[in-house]
């Protein structure tokens, strides 16, 4: 299923979008993010981008990009990720 999205979908290469973190587990280092579009994506701590302590809240607004990365489970992978409000 996920290829077929790839497949339908490339437009969403590279394209910034935003979304919402449906959790994140820091003592584990990753979590999901929900896109705005609704597709639910995988987000590892080394894609976090701030400064200090790489770790993201629950219900908290992010911008990311999916670079065609297919994580665990089939779940696209959110890459550059950054945090809206901080």
């Amino acid at each position: 299923m996920t290829e077929d999205l790839d497949i339908r979908r490339p437009e969403l290469r590279d394209v910034p979008r935003t979304g919402t973190v449906r959790w994140f587990k820091a003592e584990k280092g990753y979590g999901r993010v929900t896109a705005d579009d609704g597709e639910v994506l995988f987000v590892h701590f080394a894609d976090i981008q701030v400064d200090g302590y790489r770790a993201l809240v629950d219900g908290e607004r992010v911008q990311f990009v999916w670079r065609g990365g297919i994580q665990d489970h089939g779940r696209h992978r959110a890459e550059d990720v950054r945090p809206l409000d901080r």
